[in-house]
């Protein structure tokens, strides 16, 4: 067995060593690439206000776009902890092998199908002269890297399932900062190279993603210290369409729900259009906010998944379970901590994203921050027990239930609270917190019910 394989059999599940090991690589690699997100839209703005709205335009569908891998992607990792957990190093091989394949020939067809859908998806979006052909030229070349992404999500799936997360934070780092340097040289023109503004932002990430995929490929193939490295000869590999078949059932759903909420945060975003010009300057700074401080929540699912997955795969049920209420008090220390931070510094924050004097702005965002930092309880709690149902292969529950409390509770009270009480932007997030409460009680119900663990069982009869 690799020396890099954690045997959580041999430690305590209480133990903080479990929860760094895989937590922390997650949760830097996350925060960065929020943080690197919001540089390249810095960077294109301060150059041209068309790219950035190119960039706007494009966004959205290009993250439906993506999405769809989401089925691959979340059923690797989850096969992966099993197989691994089960000490069966070839099966778990396997899967990565399965997850490759099914990947890369998905890239190339969604590549050649977002090519030739380019200008009618940006017309669809409303795009209109300058800012339309940019945001044509910005999307082909992103859909060009389409490949290289996909493989890449293969290779870091199957490592976080195998907890090897520290793998995945490294390269994805390493080329959220190359796509830095690359904007650096490419948008304003540096070293001789003409200003190429949008353009520029594009093809530095087309570079980026490249060589991102090329190391993760090479750690995929080549690691020695590697537990499921293509460099570790288990016997022949043969394509199993049972597996494939395995794999899409648990991750379908969970690309579903991807697909929806992705489509719904349209509905969202259009009724705080109606609020006006700075009430949407206000929702973007505290959504941005918002999207920089989810890191935690997503690192804490990563790791249930991760850890339980393979505590299931070892048949250690009781451990799962220990494991999984020693993640929730961890999420609520991280929570109080978190919100604690954003309520005393809330108006230094919002005031990083305004211009001196933007007070109307400053007074609409202030309120979302302390909505928000109550919101970490129940988000983070939210996010460690949806990571432990996911471990069992419970997918299809969170397909049901976050499509449907997005679109039956969330966006309706928004309207309720932001429109028709006439509470505004405050309304409209607000609804958020119900929201995360909403599933809150109705995750909790689910876990405790334990079909979770009567889904793990079936599937591995």
């Amino acid at each position: 067995m690799s020396k890099h394989h954690i045997n959580y059999k041999k430690i305590d599940t209480g133990h903080l060593a479990v929860t760094l090991t895989i937590f922390l690589p997650v949760f830097i690699e996350t925060a960065l690439s929020s943080f690197y997100g919001v540089i390249d839209m810095m960077m294109v703005g301060k150059y041209d206000a068309d790219g950035l709205a190119a960039i706007g335009l494009t966004s959205n569908p290009l993250s439906i776009f993506l999405s769809l891998f989401q089925a691959i992607n979340v059923g690797t990792t989850t096969l992966v902890a099993w197989n691994v957990g089960a000490k069966k190093m070839k099966e778990a091989q396997d899967i990565m092998k399965i997850s490759l394949i099914l990947n890369l020939v998905s890239g190339i067809v969604m590549t050649v199908f977002g090519m030739l859908m380019s200008r009618p998806i940006v017309a669809f979006m409303g795009g209109r002269g300058k800012v339309a052909q940019l945001a044509i030229d910005y999307y082909d070349i992103l859909v060009v890297g389409t490949t290289f992404q996909a493989l890449t999500f293969s290779v870091t799936a199957a490592m976080r399932g195998a907890g090897l997360s520290k793998v995945p934070m490294m390269y994805n780092t390493f080329s959220n900062l190359l796509n830095v340097v690359g904007n650096w040289i490419l948008i304003d023109g540096k070293f001789g190279i003409p200003p190429l503004g949008v353009l520029g932002a594009g093809y530095s990430t087309l570079i980026s993603r490249i060589i991102c995929c090329l190391w993760a490929l090479w750690y995929a193939f080549y690691s020695k210290g590697n537990g499921i490295s293509f460099r570790n000869k288990y016997g022949k590999f043969v394509f199993q369409w049972k597996k494939v078949v395995q794999m899409l059932r648990i991750g379908i759903p969970s690309a579903v729900e991807n697909l929806i909420m992705n489509c719904g945060s349209m509905f969202y975003v259009k009724i705080v259009n109606s609020l006006g010009n700075a009430a949407f300057s206000a929702h973007q700074i505290c959504n941005n906010v918002n999207s920089l401080t989810s890191a935690p929540s997503i690192a804490l699912g990563v790791t249930a998944n991760t850890v339980i997955g393979q505590y299931l795969g070892a048949g250690e049920f009781d451990n799962a379970k220990k494991y999984k209420s020693y993640l929730c008090r961890a999420s609520l220390a991280i929570s109080v901590l978190m919100g604690t931070i954003e309520v005393l510094f809330a108006r230094q924050i919002a005031g990083l994203y305004v211009k001196p004097g933007e007070t109307e702005i400053l007074a609409l965002a202030l309120p979302i921050f302390y909505i928000v930092a109550v919101q970490y309880i129940t988000g983070h709690l939210n996010g460690v027990v949806m990571g432990a149902l996911r471990a069992a292969g419970d997918t299809q529950f969170a397909l049901y239930l976050n499509s449907l409390s997005f679109f039956f509770w969330r966006i309706p009270l928004a309207y309720l609270f932001g429109v028709v009480f006439g509470w505004g932007l405050t309304g409209v997030w607000l609804s958020l917190l119900a929201h995360s409460w909403l599933n809150f009680v109705v995750i909790g119900i689910r876990y405790r019910s334990g079909k979770w663990l009567g889904i793990y069982k079936k599937a591995n009869e």
